[in-house]
């Protein structure tokens, strides 16, 4: 290894440095084992517990030297650096997790939310900028910093092809965190071989250090809405961090250091989110207003969005759970419309709100349902094509009899077929919803309902 890189299960030997100038540096091993980031520090063993970081596991046990506990560190500091001979590792969100000892000897185990590779700064705690990737991003802005354009001969054959590349100006989205689309590319030659290389980035970037937290949840409430449009787990290929106060040096001077980031709090990518996608509707179709309106709605409706979020994120997308939990999804999103909209007109004296009064309300708030019997113009014209439940009346009822059918023993219990496409058609409508409080025109989604994969009747086989 001679990259500063996590490899898995390929454990790196050096040096920690604590932050305390009292402490000695201590040789430590630094190991990312596939599901955390974990650091191990040997120890002296139980006889001896003059060592500088023993009482980090001792927090619980009384020491007659010190019963206040106030002369010695009995917690990791939340940020720690490591350095080997391939370069400077910040560890971030520290804690102790476990130790093994014997009388002589043994090691304990630190473990770190995030590692900052090439961190340099002790205050990684809060960062002033992220970016992170997530490839369908490209695919939905359709932003793209390379022009690709094949010369033919006079037979029709390739003859040549010429690349461009240009570097492209940040998309502000919105002022929180100052949220910028930042275009991304760099190319590489090596003997024969020439490669390219585009990201399309979300940044948010602030002068006064944030929580990782912070930065998080506008990031993650963008990488929801793109999942969303297209209805699929997307999840994060690279993740960077800066620091006002990690600098580096470039031609041009000094400029903040971009670190990678390797952690295991987020879902972790797989080259399945690079394949052809389908989007019900794209940035273009929104702009930056939209996602503006989308970061309010996130923050406004989090009681229904958070599990609808669950159900596009569930290893097990059309399970019967999840038709429960669609159902909690219906129930809270009518009552959250009606009572933000409608001022409670539609709850009773308990301001409580029926099921099927829930499902109403959410259908009330949209000019154009998914269902196509709900369009005059399109029913005249397809009304021999058309499906009995393909209309709104037929979706409330199906969806009702799966949801309390699940939930009550005494109810009849529909057949599989029948669950699934209610939970399809209710992810459907859900996704209709947040596209038109987006400001989607309803030409657009009149569109998408035809090409929609959700939009496919699932069909028994006999």
């Amino acid at each position: 290894m001679t990259d500063n890189e996590l490899i898995v299960g390929e454990p790196r030997l050096g040096w920690l440095i604590d932050g305390n100038p009292e402490t000695p540096e201590a040789a430590v091993m630094l190991r990312d084992t596939g599901s955390i980031i974990e650091l191990r520090i040997p120890l002296q063993g139980m006889l001896r517990e003059d060592g500088p970081y023993a009482r980090w596991w001792s927090s619980l046990t009384m020491h007659a030297d010190d019963p206040e506990q106030t002369k010695y560190s009995y917690t990791p500091p939340r940020v720690m650096l490591f350095h080997d001979d391939c370069g400077v590792v910040a560890l971030v969100g520290c804690r102790a997790s476990g130790a093994r000892q014997t009388l002589d000897a043994g090691y304990g185990v630190i473990v770190a939310n995030y590692a900052v590779l090439g961190g340099r700064s002790p205050k990684y705690d809060k960062v002033n900028g992220m970016r992170s990737d997530i490839p369908a991003m490209a695919a939905w802005t359709g932003i793209s910093s390379m022009a690709v354009k094949p010369n033919n001969d006079t037979e029709g054959l390739l003859e040549a092809v010429q690349v461009e590349l240009k570097r492209l100006p940040s998309v502000s989205i919105s002022r929180t965190l100052n949220l910028v689309i930042h275009p991304l590319w760099d190319a590489s030659q090596r003997h024969a071989d020439f490669s390219t290389r585009e990201r399309i980035m979300i940044e948010t970037k602030v002068k006064d250090a944030r929580s990782w937290e912070e930065h998080l949840m506008v990031h993650g409430a963008v990488w929801d809405l793109v999942s969303i449009a297209a209805w699929r787990p997307f999840t994060v290929a690279r993740l960077e961090v800066c620091r006002g106060d990690d600098l580096v040096r470039t031609s041009r001077g000094t400029t903040g250091r971009w670190s990678q980031v390797v952690t295991h709090r987020l879902p972790q990518y797989s080259d399945d989110d690079s394949r052809k996608i389908s989007f019900l509707f794209s940035y273009d179709d929104i702009g930056a207003k939209g996602v503006k309106r989308w970061l309010r709605l996130r923050e406004a409706y989090t009681d229904a969005l958070d599990p609808f979020l669950g159900v596009l994120r569930s290893d097990e997308p059309w399970s019967d759970a999840n038709v429960v939990q669609m159902g909690i999804v219906l129930e809270k999103l009518g009552y959250l419309i009606d009572c933000e909209k409608n001022g409670g007109a539609n709850c009773n004296g308990r301001n409580q709100l029926s099921f099927n009064d829930a499902l109403q309300v959410i259908l009330d708030d949209m000019p154009v349902t998914p269902f196509i019997g709900d369009d005059e113009s399109e029913n005249e014209v397809h009304e021999n094509e058309l499906s009995v439940d393909d209309t709104s009346d037929a979706w409330k009822r199906n969806i009702r009899a799966a949801y309390m059918g699940l939930k009550h023993a005494d109810r009849t219990m529909p057949d599989s077929l029948d669950l699934i496409n209610a939970l399809r058609k209710s992810i459907l409508v859900v996704r209709f919803w947040i596209a038109h409080q987006l400001g989607v025109h309803e030409n657009v989604l009149k569109e998408g309902r035809k090409y929609d994969p959700l939009s496919k009747k699932f069909i028994g086989i006999d």
